[in-house]
């Protein structure tokens, strides 16, 4: 008798899927929360501060603006394959994108 040592794989139901994706999104959209507040506090200090400071706070603000605009094209990319999938619905689709947008280009 031979004991066979690959592994079985395991299947995901419809259910567990969307369980994971939702999760999934919630990770992103609250990260990307915190880099828009990262932007914010570098926008607010660099518009403060004094010529001396300017190199040094203009570069933190690129650099936010990069981190702002990297998670966005992600969390876009996640909700898009999400949506393709049938994971979520039009309306979760779209609710989600303008909160997503909004919070970017605000």
């Amino acid at each position: 008798m031979m004991v066979s040592s690959r592994k079985e794989k395991q299947i995901m139901t419809k259910a567990k899927q969307v369980e994971v994706i939702k999760q999934r999104i919630d990770f992103e959209k609250d990260f990307l929360d915190e880099q828009i507040k990262c932007r914010n506090k570098a926008r607010k200090e660099f518009e403060e501060c004094t010529p001396k400071e300017y190199k040094e706070k203009k570069l933190n603000l690129d650099t936010c603006y990069t981190a702002v605009s990297k998670q966005y094209m992600y969390i876009s990319g996640v909700l898009d394959v999400a949506h393709i999938l049938g994971l979520i619905s039009n309306d979760e689709y779209g609710k989600l994108c303008k909160q997503v947008f909004d919070g970017v280009f605000s």
